[in-house]
């Protein structure tokens, strides 16, 4: 049988995928190094090749998973089809939907004691990664006159990391997603651009 030759960056891929779809299935503890090789048919020395333990290859799954759901507030964000309210509502469906299976192993673990620092920093990236698509949002609102704000990456940055500070500041175990309802989202944005919910709800 003709061997597949494969990229190292479609092979480091390959490796990830059968990561993560064991991650959430069986969580990180019950899912050894042999599992994930035996899921894609490989040598073990092979995953030592891209990854130096089952600990990093967890944090690469994090950090993936964090990426792709930064993109997806990102698309919501930038979607001009959308009202702002309709933003809202769609980025508070996604954000208490991260995973397929959000009450899988995997995040009850992804929360725990030894993997918060990780956690925190992933959330933090996401945080960063909208600033500047919400500026953008709030310069072009500027713009239309419909708000009028002197510094759209400075509002942006604040109500970023005060959203961030609400879901994350009262318990680093526990996040409070209330924040995130929309008619919440929608009361606080409106106060700190100065215009009424009623008017940028349409917007």
């Amino acid at each position: 049988m003709t061997r597949i030759s494969k990229t190292p960056a479609e092979r480091k891929n390959e490796i990830l995928d059968a990561a993560m779809e064991l991650f959430l299935t069986k969580g990180y503890q019950n899912t050894s190094v042999s599992d994930i090789v035996q899921q894609i048919n490989v040598a073990q020395g092979l995953f030592y090749y891209y990854f130096k333990s089952k600990d990093e290859v967890f944090r690469a799954v994090l950090e993936r998973l964090t990426d792709e759901f930064a993109a997806k507030l990102i698309a919501i964000i930038q979607d001009g089809s959308l009202t702002f309210k309709s933003r809202l509502e769609k980025i508070s469906e996604v954000s208490n939907n991260v995973l397929p299976m959000s009450d899988s192993a995997f995040i009850e673990e992804s929360h725990q004691a030894e993997f918060m620092d990780m956690h925190t920093r992933l959330s933090l990236h996401v945080a960063r990664a909208l600033i500047e698509p919400i500026a953008n949002l709030l310069e072009e609102m500027n713009g239309r006159k419909i708000i009028c704000i002197k510094d759209p990456q400075m509002t942006s940055a604040f109500l970023v990391f005060g959203i961030f500070g609400l879901i994350h500041g009262e318990d680093d175990h526990i996040h409070n997603r209330d924040y995130l309802k929309p008619d919440i989202l929608l009361d606080l944005i409106s106060r700190l651009l100065g215009v009424s919910p009623e008017v940028l709800s349409n917007i």
